[in-house]
């Protein structure tokens, strides 16, 4: 119950110096997203969505966003997208030495 009540607090905080951050320093707000146009969509943000209707959707492109986002955070991940990307011989193009130091 104390973690929720400290997150409850930063996050009051957090939103209250963000509010008079914005009322001292007036900024534009950007775009919205769901005017057309606004995105930018390339083949390699697509993926195999690229030339579906699907992508017209501004809702669905936010979903995707968010997914790809969140498996950034992900900790399971991230070593097996680092292990599809190195090349063969992986120990060898890891700069693995005799002694099992890594140079990076």
């Amino acid at each position: 119950m104390k973690i929720m009540k400290t997150t409850t607090v930063i996050v009051v905080i957090l939103i209250v110096w963000c509010l008079v951050t914005l009322v001292k320093h007036p900024a534009p707000l950007p775009p919205s997203p769901l005017r057309p146009g606004v995105f930018h969509l390339t083949h390699e943000s697509l993926g195999w969505l690229y030339g579906s209707w699907v992508t017209k959707l501004t809702s669905i492109i936010l979903l995707l966003g968010f997914g790809h986002s969140v498996l950034s955070m992900s900790g399971e991940e991230a070593p097996a997208q680092v292990n599809r990307e190195i090349e063969h011989p992986k120990l060898k193009n890891l700069g693995k030495n005799r002694s099992g130091d890594l140079h990076l």
